[in-house]
């Protein structure tokens, strides 16, 4: 006696199984949109794709209090970034400083101006301390100037190196 047995049919894509939901088309989607989403937008960003930097206008004063030591301002999309260190060279504590940061153009004209508190809430004689200032950037602006300032608004004077 013989039996006969129908075979399934194979295909090498069944169109049917990838339209129907499962954890692995899932899994698989999320990562090459994880993947995309790092080739496209990640890695240029991080990479500095888009990024200029500006030139930094230094200020002189031989009074200085303060000694800007050093400063990078990048422009990144629509903002700008100015990172630097400073430090104390007055014999006295300097408590609550300033960095702000002016926004300039191509004729020394203020743009726009940005102000953030350094990194250290009581800066001592001789000690040096990190500052960031972030801000959206001015059409127009070609250059930038870091001064320091009491958060009370009063300035210090301050020199670059």
């Amino acid at each position: 006696m013989s039996a006969y047995l129908p075979a399934k049919r194979t295909t090498i894509l069944d169109v049917r199984q990838l339209l129907r939901p499962s954890w692995k088309s899932a899994t698989a989607l999320l990562c090459v949109g994880a993947f995309a989403w790092t080739a496209l937008i990640a890695l240029p960003a991080r990479l500095g794709a888009n990024a200029t930097l500006l030139r930094m206008r230094p200020i002189t004063d031989e009074r200085a209090e303060v000694v800007l030591n050093s400063a990078r301002a990048e422009r990144k999309y629509e903002y700008v970034s100015v990172a630097g260190s400073l430090a104390n060279v007055s014999a006295r504590d300097l408590r609550n400083v300033e960095a702000v940061v002016e926004l300039l153009d191509g004729q020394g004209d203020v743009l726009h101006v940005e102000s953030a508190l350094i990194g250290a809430a009581n800066l001592a004689p001789n000690a040096e301390c990190s500052f960031a200032v972030t801000m959206r950037d001015a059409e127009g602006s070609a250059a930038y100037r870091v001064r320091f300032r009491t958060l009370v608004g009063s300035s210090i004077p301050s020199r670059g190196r």
